[in-house]
């Protein structure tokens, strides 16, 4: 196993740039499935950054108490409730290379709801979209011993990217018994867990921290991004980042460089917003208004 960076040439290189003759739906669709009633912040700026990072179309379904907040948050934003939907009646069950899409579920989903986690695991199943897998539905994952879904697939060519922090990653780690890194362990260490994971789970693994891993199924290549900043440790600056990485996703990026990319520009956002506001008084409202910068920067 090797530990690269992705370079400034090919991180700018993998930014989706619209073609001339580009509409909303040839710019990709982002489907994001995420919001219940106890966090409905987290649908507001995972989907609002899908579409700052690009999707031309953002739907977002959500708990039904939560549509009208998520409707205020982002007008642009198309919203309905996640009730009776199923992967064929959002259009996930099937590809188009003409509007490509992706989906990202799980951002402010309560991981031990009965009724949210059956919708993770339907989604697994019938989504032949590229699918993140963030917040709850990496825990529902995790709590219900989905490896074989998620490996599943991978055999069938779908592609799966996963963004845990240190804790779900555990939990991932623990259910498929693959070997925790010790506490106090090195970056190859964290690279090396990030690998199994990836292997286990047949998926991406964006292993998000301070310096965050990105590594593939069956890959012999992880890759380190360690321009992180503790401006990002608030509460929902994840949402921020799964919303770059699916509509990067939707827009036909691979998944190595669009998961490259995001912790990139995720981390830029960061740091350009401590540098406007402080570091102690960033939120994630203000990385995802410096979401643009951040771009602009590469």
């Amino acid at each position: 196993m090797q530990i690269e960076r992705f370079d400034a040439e090919a991180l700018l290189s993998a930014i989706p740039y619209p073609a001339r003759d580009a509409n909303k739906y040839t710019r990709g669709k982002l489907t994001v499935i995420g919001g219940s009633d106890a966090f409905p912040g987290a649908a507001c700026l995972a989907s609002k950054a899908g579409l700052v990072a690009g999707a031309g179309y953002v739907l977002c379904a959500c708990a039904p108490q939560t549509v009208p907040l998520v409707q205020s948050f982002a007008p642009s934003l198309v919203v309905r409730s996640w009730e009776g939907v199923d992967a064929a009646s959002l259009g996930l069950s099937h590809m188009d290379e003409r509007h490509p899409q992706a989906c990202l579920i799980g951002s402010g989903m309560a991981h031990d709801d009965a009724i949210q986690d059956e919708l993770v695991g339907c989604l697994i199943e019938g989504c032949a979209c590229p699918l993140v897998i963030d917040g709850g539905a990496i825990r529902a994952v995790a709590g219900r011993g989905w490896q074989d879904a998620t490996r599943q697939r991978a055999n069938a060519g779908c592609i799966t990217v996963m963004t845990p922090h240190g804790g779900e990653a555990a939990a991932l780690g623990r259910a498929a018994g693959v070997p925790l890194p010790p506490e106090d362990g090195s970056d190859e260490d964290a690279a090396a867990f990030a690998q199994r994971l990836a292997d286990a789970y047949g998926a991406h693994i964006l292993l998000k921290g301070p310096v965050s891993f990105i590594a593939g199924p069956q890959g012999d290549v992880v890759y380190q991004m360690d321009q992180g900043t503790p401006a990002l440790a608030k509460a929902g600056t994840g949402d921020v980042l799964a919303g770059v990485t699916g509509a990067l996703l939707a827009q036909a990026v691979p998944a190595p460089p669009a998961c490259a990319l995001a912790a990139t520009v995720h981390a830029e956002a960061g740091r350009a917003a401590a540098r406007d506001h402080g570091m102690i008084s960033v939120t994630a409202e203000d990385v995802l208004e410096h979401l643009p910068q951040a771009f602009c920067a590469l």
